[in-house]
Formats: structure tokens, sequence, C-alpha cells
């Protein structure tokens, strides 16, 4: 069967992105990280939720995701504390009802229409996942849901987690962020095996 991977993100104003990068050069200064890929236009992103579809659906996807936007208001976030995750350093934000709702708005729009397909990586790293993320994986296809989501903006990834655990107490990030725009992300390979990348931003 084909299949289609859909990420759902929300995308932060430009000025968050320089202070992202001004972040990764500090940084870098002090410890080895993995470097930005510039040719991403969009690097600092939150995560909302990601999951493999049948390509069949495509377009129900599609259409369900349009209609729902048309009627979402721009999001404030406030910063949390600065996280760290295995390797990834992040800014983490406080839940608030508007994102928890969004997401759910999501879940219950599309989830049916994975026809319970599972991205094969969750089922191949169960160690990586607690229990109720891989009970998440389950029922929506995605770890991160409900209760067990946690918006983030990842700053950088880190070489040596060791190095993480100093670097946090040195960042500083009390800016709240504005969220006017979400994108979806498309990935899929044709029958062909041409690898195919496609991106729709809505403006809320």
């Amino acid at each position: 069967m084909e299949k289609i991977f859909i990420s759902i993100t929300l995308l932060p104003e430009k000025k968050v992105n320089l202070k992202i990068l001004e972040l990764n050069k500090i940084i870098g200064k002090k410890v080895k990280i993995e470097l930005i890929d510039y040719n991403d236009t969009d690097f600092a992103h939150i995560s909302l939720y990601n999951a493999t579809f049948p390509s069949y659906n495509k377009e129900k996807i599609k259409n369900n995701l349009e209609e729902l936007f048309k009627n979402i208001k721009p999001l404030i976030l406030k910063p949390k504390k600065i996280n760290l995750k295995n390797q990834y350093i992040s800014i983490l934000f406080k839940k608030n009802i508007n994102i928890n709702n969004l997401q759910k708005l999501i879940i219950s729009n599309i989830n049916n229409l994975r026809d319970n397909m599972i991205q094969s990586k969750y089922l191949e790293q169960k160690s990586y996942y607690s229990k109720k993320e891989l009970l998440n994986v389950k029922k929506y296809g995605y770890p991160f849901c409900k209760s067990e989501f946690n918006p983030h903006l990842t700053i950088c990834k880190i070489k040596n987690i060791n190095d993480g655990k100093k670097i946090i107490n040195e960042i500083d990030w009390n800016t709240e962020i504005l969220i006017k725009k979400i994108s979806i992300k498309m990935l899929f390979t044709d029958k062909k095996g041409n690898k195919h990348k496609k991106i729709i931003y809505f403006k809320i």
C-alpha cells in the first residue's frame, strides 16, 4: 500500500527564527552541535501532529484540514523552561486550552483516515517511548498526543548529552511567541520510487 507521511506544525514569527539562529551560534562556540539545515525554511517550528496515512486519503486529509483551519485564531505561547531531552535542547512552552484544543481538533478530523496505519519507527524503537506514548501510537499514530503533548521548539541537537546539562542553565528565553501560520508537510514516494515533498501554508 502506498503511504504518505504528514507533519502538521506551528510556525512562529521570523524574529523567532533569527533568535534560534543566534542561540545556535552561541551554543556552537561552547559545545559540538549539529548544524541547522538552512535549506529547511521551517527549522523553527512546534510539532502538533505527525502520522502516516494511506495515499488514497490524501485529498480527504487536505480538505478536512483546510476547513478546520478557517476557524483557528492566532496563538500565544508562554515559555515554561529550557528543556533537555536526549540530545535535544528546546524551549518548552506552557500548555493552554487553545493549543490543546487545536491538537484535539486535528486528531478528531483526520486520525480515522490513517486506517490504523503506524510509522514503523515507533514499533522498532519501543524502548524509547513510555507506555502512554505507545498507547497513543496505537490510537492516534503519534506518541505525543493529549496528556503526553508538550509543545516545544527545538533550539539545537548536541553531539554529547553531558554538555547539555550545563548549557541549558546558560540559555535565557523569557519571550512569548505568536503563532499566525500553520504548515502541512506531505512526504511520499510515487510508483517509480521518486520521493516528493509538498508543503501547504495556512495563515490564521
